[in-house]
């Protein structure tokens, strides 16, 4: 017995091979199926089918013109449930275009989709030939056909083609005259992709009203006030701390207007309407006596335009506010300068502050280089502050304050049980506390050599292992370096890397000591005894002289040093005399001037006395001074020191050597530095040096 032939007449190439697919998995043993499709140049098959099969009824005539005589039959089709979840999570309102073709076909998928309870959608049918404006549309669903839809749409959901329902398939099998058998396995086909887009639309279904709880206890437990209402001002929810601010019951704001509710809402709109263009506008607003920020968020996409007004208090503002900045003020994650903070009238200097200024709008590292006392970390705090991650932490560390072994736990952070005594829970390094912000790494020059080569691998990577730790953590943090010391000649010396120089030499300041801008001397010290003390003081001519003529190896630490001796010694004078200075300031480069020869004569003996007194020969604090003379320039600490003094046969013990040293400070013979920065002489002491060694000349 031949097999039944029928011809499968579609208008798409894509819904003729999902049709014939679910026919042959049915009948395809039975029936020999052809199929035919508008939109490609097929040719009529050189058979006689016994049905033709349309995919629409628009397709009939051109069916009855293509094979006369044959018996048509127009199906019913029906939507089977692919996607419909993400039709279902849709909002409300939402525009959604129809994709298909012709128009028939997209009106018949938006029935279905309608008679499938999906109705709270605005459906807008789209077709070949079909001309919208898309400006509001960002959604398109297609029964199989978004080849079809337009470019301008990114957000589609394809739904999949439609079936032939069961009384059609039915019809099929009658013309055909096959067994109604067939007509179960196709039902059971057919219940089986309905029953999976259920599970799919009730398990979406699950998932929206739990989303919805949770939007819910988000939006009452938001700590803005939030009301959310139409183009018309008309309120359909508001929020726990909304009602607060408002005075009233939430169900006495909901559908209520909002000038019902806000007194002079109309001149707040005027000015949130001011900034329109804008997706974002805020206004300060007086709601029973209380300052608050509205702030009004345009949400469009819907077809009906709407509102998001958040309100929050100006003095919960300024607590918040003032809460965070304590605690990072607390850690010392705060910058304290700006670039208006150093001061200068030197043009030299200002090309400098300039230079750092358009380096700081850069992310890049900065290698800051100055002598001791011009204000390296000043520098960095006002690059940090007029940086792009200036709302991020300033972190600084200053290698020189820091034992060699506790450097890499310190910049790196460690883990619990890396090193004995380490903190439960591990700690994080300076490196991770400084992620999205600044790390200011201070006299950089005295970083140990094992640490300098982690260093770099941190600053290429961007990534650090705590000690003892295994897994990596990426940081994102802006480096600003500073050292005193001829990074050249440590290179050369092989004591600093030569890589991590380059690394960090990314754009160099060099900050000229403050010898080399005289003229700055006075305006400084002036300045600060106006800013920190209120008071205008004339300076002599004759201590005038004597500032200018001072070294000034401290820099502009010693001036401002030098600026709090005056104001305390100059109480009550009209003007600052050299009488108010310091004798350091005071002593020329000889030593002793004309007309300080009495006066220094009798300081240098009083400290020889108070030495003397204290078990401190002359000769022996020749001695000392003469060590840390000739080591100028290179670390000078008491234990080197102590070792170097017993070769003179000067034996001191530690807390001698200690006390020896507080005490020449005191006089200011000598400067103590930092852990690693060691001692060092003043100008003072050089001159109280050549007075101990030759008493005579006094």
């Amino acid at each position: 017995m031949p097999r039944k032939q029928i011809v499968l007449f579609t208008v798409d190439r894509q819904v003729a091979r999902y049709l014939t697919e679910s026919f042959a998995k049915i009948i395809g043993h039975l029936v020999k199926i052809h199929s035919i499709s508008m939109d490609a140049a097929h040719t009529i098959p050189p058979c006689q089918p016994d049905i033709v099969f349309v995919s629409g009824e628009f397709l009939v005539p051109k069916a009855r013109a293509l094979f006369p005589g044959i018996r048509i039959i127009s199906p019913h089709r029906v939507i089977v449930g692919k996607n419909l979840e993400k039709v279902l999570l849709l909002p409300k309102g939402h525009n959604v275009l129809v994709v298909n073709s012709p128009r028939k076909n997209s009106e018949e998928t938006i029935e279905a989709l309608h008679d499938l309870g999906l109705d709270h959608l605005n459906y807008i049918p789209f077709f070949q030939g079909c001309c919208l404006d898309f400006d509001n549309i960002q959604t398109a669903l297609s029964p199989g056909m978004m080849h079809l839809c337009p470019p301008e749409i990114e957000h589609r959901i394809d739904i999949g083609p439609r079936n032939v329902s069961m009384s059609s398939f039915l019809r099929i099998l009658e013309a055909l005259e096959l067994d109604k058998k067939y007509l179960d396995e196709y039902a059971r086909k057919y219940h089986r992709t309905l029953m999976a887009a259920s599970r799919k639309l009730s398990v979406s279904h699950i998932k929206t009203e739990r989303l919805r709880k949770h939007e819910a206890v988000i939006i009452n437990e938001y700590d803005d006030g939030l009301i959310y209402a139409d183009k018309n001002h008309c309120i359909s929810l508001v929020n726990k701390e909304a009602a607060r601010l408002l005075k009233a019951p939430r169900e006495q704001i909901v559908n209520k207007k909002l000038h019902t509710i806000m007194k002079d809402f109309e001149k707040l709109s005027v000015i949130l309407e001011e900034d329109d263009h804008s997706p974002k506008s805020a206004a300060i607003y007086d709601i029973h006596g209380e300052k608050t920020v509205v702030t009004r968020i345009h949400v469009t996409g819907d077809k009906v335009n709407s509102y998001i007004y958040t309100l929050r208090g100006i003095d919960s503002i300024q607590k918040l506010e003032n809460e965070v900045r304590t605690k990072l003020a607390q850690k010392g994650y705060v910058t304290k300068y700006s670039f208006s903070n150093i001061w200068t009238r030197n043009k030299k200097m200002k090309k400098v502050i300039e230079m750092a200024r358009g380096f700081a709008a850069t992310e890049k590292n900065i290698l800051i280089m100055a002598q001791t006392g011009m204000g390296k970390e000043l520098f960095a705090h006002a690059i940090h502050q007029a940086s792009p991650v200036r709302n991020g932490p300033f972190v600084a560390v200053n290698f020189a304050g820091i034992p060699d072994n506790l450097v890499e736990s310190e910049l790196f952070g460690y883990d619990e049980g890396a090193f004995t005594g380490a903190k439960k829970g591990g700690k994080k390094g300076l490196f991770e506390q400084a992620r999205g912000g600044t790390l200011f790494l201070d006299e950089i020059g005295d970083a140990p050599l094992h640490v300098q080569s982690t260093l770099l691998r941190v600053l290429q990577e961007k990534e650090v292992l705590r000690v003892g730790g295994t897994s990596i953590i990426p940081v994102e943090v802006r480096i600003i370096a500073a050292t005193n010391k001829n990074i050249s000649q440590a290179i050369k010396e092989k004591k600093f890397r030569e890589d991590l120089f380059y690394r960090l030499n990314t754009f160099p300041i060099d900050i000229p000591p403050l010898q080399e801008h005289k003229e700055d001397i006075l305006y400084i010290l002036t300045r600060y005894l106006k800013t920190r003390y209120g008071i205008s003081k004339r300076i002599s001519n004759s201590a005038e002289q004597c500032l200018l003529s001072h070294d000034w190896p401290g820099n502009v630490r010693e001036l401002i040093n030098v600026a709090e001796y005056v104001f305390h010694a100059s109480q009550g004078a009209r003007q600052i005399l050299p009488d108010h200075l310091p004798k350091a300031v005071l002593v020329s480069d000889s030593i002793f001037s004309q007309e300080s020869d009495i006066d220094l004569s009798s300081c240098f003996s009083r400290i020889s006395d108070k030495l003397m007194h204290n078990g401190l020969p002359a000769d022996m604090i020749a001695q000392l001074l003469r060590i840390i003379k000739a080591r100028e320039g290179k670390v000078c600490g008491r234990n080197s020191l102590q070792k170097e003094l017993s070769r003179y046969q000067w034996i001191l013990s530690e807390g001698k050597m200690k006390k020896t040293l507080k005490l020449l400070k005191e006089e200011e013979i000598i400067l103590v530095g930092r852990t690693k920065q060691g001692t060092c002489i003043t100008a003072k002491g050089k001159k109280y040096l050549k007075y101990i060694a030759h008493p005579n000349c006094s």
